[in-house]
């Protein structure tokens, strides 16, 4: 049995368009960690104390962050403020400093969509 992954959501406003469905395809950079994450794993998003649980449906992985940008079709899933590749690099560049590196999109659907799972302290 799979262990359930935990991803941590910087941004507020990114973790509310999760919530809202708005967003639906998590942008990262390879890394141990998510070279770790499956096709079917469950993961849990948290932002402070909410959290949502999803499964990846889909990954696509890609050598830089701009050919990833050119592999998917729907940037705005990405996050709601972004339509173009451009509008991409530079979201990401505040997070990033190598965006010529692999990058990963996680798809996902939700299990628990808009529960709330509280994470004591």
């Amino acid at each position: 049995m799979n262990t359930i992954k935990t991803i941590y959501i910087k941004n507020k406003d990114t973790f509310k368009q999760i919530i809202n469905s708005s967003k639906t395809i998590e942008i990262r950079k390879k890394s141990k960690f998510v070279e770790t994450i499956n096709v079917n794993d469950v993961i849990i998003f948290f932002n402070e104390n909410k959290s949502v649980k999803v499964k990846i449906t889909k990954i696509l992985i890609s050598h830089s962050l701009k050919s990833l940008g050119i592999i998917i079709n729907e940037l705005n899933n990405i996050n709601s403020n972004i339509s173009t590749i451009d509008e991409l690099i530079n979201h990401y560049s505040k997070y990033y400093k190598n965006i010529n590196t692999s990058f990963y999109a996680l798809y996902y659907d939700f299990l628990e969509k808009n529960i709330y799972i509280f994470i004591k302290s």
